[in-house]
């Protein structure tokens, strides 16, 4: 019974079954469906963004559909102007629109199948293929105007035939940049470069984004040869695809310059340094002055070498190392390559000591290929005459300035501008007995101050000024302002002779003072004395007009052809002593000495016969002149006159000595009632 049962719900199940397939290809009202006319597969091609379509005829309901695993963002249906995976119909003529992304891509190709469904049967009608975007790049060579403008070729390069340069001017010592636009249809990045190439900014792009770059070269790695290179950029998800573009730069090897201009360079006693500003100014500062050097660095045996620079004191008989210029040297750009440097000099005061003398210093600058074999400052030197130390021929080429230092006026005391001086008609000396007689030691004796602590400051002309600076012992002095019978002047508010005081500012100006004269025209006479802890340290004697001079006798030859003029000093009354031995048979040496000391100022002058000499003096009283030969009696043949028209004129005419008669004679001038000839001319007649 229970087998029969089970056989009987088994032939039910199956009769059902028969059913229901049945009914799957009847209509709706129950009749039998046709047999399903799915189209012939095809297979299509579709561009980026498009769409495409397939026309279909089915003889029943049907549905259209595609993966959507497989569709991703990339395909979709179009739904009546709605995206979706899956469309429906009836029977009839249909078209099927498929529709793919607008997003470019340019490595993978993507499909997708079509499949379509009619009753219980589904087919693959179309394989639809969205296919890749071919890469586009460009890359467009510029040129930049003076004014920063660009203005780029109109066709990218050809990387095949086209090598892009880095332009580098022979004069220039730096190379120029050089602008590039960048134009791609995909999303881009620097893939490499040459080390010379300074790095990219920007160094990447977006697609269908137009990108300008400043190509420049990097100091820290230019190549001493000309070089040539590449510059590689890729796809920003896919390094395998690059675009490669050959890049040159010319090399550095021969590439110097110095900004250093020959001549001559001053410092004051102090160490300052006087740069020159506009219209004339001139700023004083412990800073000294700068120069640059651009050269390459060469690779030696003891490591890399580029310009060297070198200081050497110089005087009239050698050279010797420098201890008192310091060189301070930064590097600006380049590293170790074509390195760039500023060169700054400063000097150290110039003592005062019982040798007192103006210092000069050689600049020597050397290029690497010369500079490698030189160590030290003793390399350039070699022994000359007399065992004196002279620089190698080999390196006088690379003298390229000098610098000056002046000498302090004394221990306490020097001038700021001292070469300035006489251009604004000033004087600033130690007074001496030579010159000044008794003053020096009756201002020590009235104002107490030490013999040589005394000065005479004289201005000429409404210019006159001096910017005096003083020693750091004299730090927190005060004044005191004496008239000229050295009676002190209690308010020097309305005094005529004043004194302003300058601070000093560390490592960049000395603390100074100004003297300050009223009334340039008339003649005055007065004194400041310092002071410090109410201790008497030094004193000015300050004149003004004609009372500012010296007292020393002047003068010149300004007329007489063949004739010789000099003037006989401390410096070198023995050579010219010697000298004259030979002419007129006598050593004068001691003679001169005798009158240097008594403040006689010497000239010698030497005439053919017979030839008209005119000698122009400084100022001369024509109350207290007196001119006078010597010896009268063995010099008939020398003959003077003073000109009517200018006292300061003296009309000389040598003739020939005879038998008897001094070969040579003095023609001695007295500006005073003291006894001593203000000035002695030597005459000398030369065959």
């Amino acid at each position: 019974m229970k087998r029969f049962l089970l056989n009987l719900f088994t032939a039910a199940l199956a009769t059902a079954g028969l059913s229901l397939g049945s009914c799957s290809d009847d209509n709706d009202e129950g009749q039998k469906l046709p047999e399903p006319n799915f189209p012939a597969k095809t297979t299509l091609g579709i561009e980026v963004g498009d769409t495409c379509t397939i026309p279909i005829s089915p003889n029943q309901a049907w549905s259209v559909s595609i993966d959507r695993t497989q569709a991703g963002e990339w395909f979709w249906l179009d739904d009546d102007g709605m995206p979706a995976y899956t469309v429906r119909g009836k029977a009839g003529d249909h078209e099927i629109v498929i529709c793919v992304s607008d997003v470019e891509e340019h490595d993978t190709d993507r499909s997708i199948d079509i499949t379509m469904t009619m009753g219980s049967e589904s087919q693959v009608i179309a394989t639809v293929t969205r296919g890749t975007v071919k890469r586009k790049f460009g890359l467009y060579q510029g040129t930049e105007s003076g004014f920063g403008e660009v203005t780029y070729e109109e066709k990218p390069i050809d990387a095949g035939q086209t090598t892009l340069t880095i332009p580098w001017e022979k004069t220039s010592m730096e190379p120029e940049r050089r602008p590039i636009k960048i134009a791609a249809n995909f999303q881009w990045r620097l893939d490499s470069k040459p080390e010379w190439i300074a790095e990219l900014s920007p160094s990447e792009g977006k697609a269908d984004e137009t990108v300008e770059i400043l190509l420049s070269g990097d100091p820290k790695a230019f190549p001493l040869e000309d070089s040539v290179d590449e510059l590689v950029f890729c796809d920003y998800d896919n390094n395998n695809v690059k675009f490669t573009f050959r890049i040159s730069i010319p090399g550095c090897k021969e590439k110097q310059d110095v900004t250093l201009n020959a001549g001559t360079i001053y410092f004051n006693a102090a160490g300052e340094y006087g740069k020159k500003g506009g219209a004339g100014i001139v700023t004083w500062t412990f800073y000294g002055p700068t120069f640059r050097t651009t050269g390459p660095m060469l690779e030696t045996e003891s490591g890399k070498v580029g310009y060297k620079v070198f200081v050497l004191t110089k005087t009239d008989y050698g050279y010797e190392p420098c201890s008192w210029i310091t060189s301070h040297e930064t590097i600006l750009s380049g590293d170790d390559v074509l390195v760039r440097k500023e060169n700054r000099f400063t000097a150290d005061a110039n003592p005062y000591g019982s040798r007192v003398t103006s210092r000069t210093a050689a600049i020597i600058v050397l290029p690497a290929e010369v500079a490698q074999h030189v160590a030290s400052e003793d390399d350039l030197l070699t022994e000359g005459s007399f065992g004196l130390r002279v620089l190698k021929p080999e390196y006088e080429q690379y003298e390229l300035a000098t610098m000056v230092q002046d000498a302090p006026i004394s221990s306490l005391f020097t001038v700021r501008d001292l070469a300035g001086l006489e251009s604004t008609n000033t004087t600033f000396r130690q007074l001496t007995y030579t010159e000044d007689r008794d003053l020096p030691e009756q201002m020590a004796t009235v104002f107490g101050t030490p013999n040589d602590q005394n000065y005479l400051m004289s201005y000429a002309s409404e210019t006159s000024t001096a910017s005096v600076i003083y020693s750091s012992s004299l730090n927190n002095f005060t004044t005191r302002f004496f008239d000229d019978k050295f009676a002190e002047i209690k308010d020097n508010s309305t005094y005529w002779l004043r004194l302003t005081k300058q601070e000093g500012v560390d490592e960049i100006t000395a603390p100074s003072f100004e003297v300050i004269m009223d009334n340039i025209s008339e003649d005055k006479t007065g004194y400041i004395v310092f002071y410090v802890d109410d201790k008497p340290m030094a004193a000015f004697c300050c004149k003004t007009d004609s009372g500012s001079a010296s007292g020393a006798f002047q003068a010149e030859l300004i007329s007489g052809d063949g004739a010789t003029f000099k003037a006989v000093t401390f410096d070198n009354y023995l050579e010219m002593g010697n000298m004259l031995e030979k002419v007129v048979g006598k050593n004068l040496s001691s003679e001169f000495a005798e009158e240097l000391a008594s403040g006689t100022a010497i000239y010698l002058l030497g005439s053919a016969p017979d030839v008209n000499l005119k000698i122009k003096t400084s100022e001369i009283d024509p109350e207290r002149l007196l001119i006078q030969i010597q010896p009268i009696e063995s010099a008939n043949w020398l003959n003077f006159e003073t000109a009517e028209t200018a006292e300061t004129t003296i009309n000389i005419k040598m003739g020939t000595p005879g038998a008897g008669e001094s070969p040579y004679a003095m023609l001695n001038i007295y500006n005073s009632s003291s006894g001593y000839a203000a000035g002695v001319i030597y005459c000398v007649p030369l065959p």
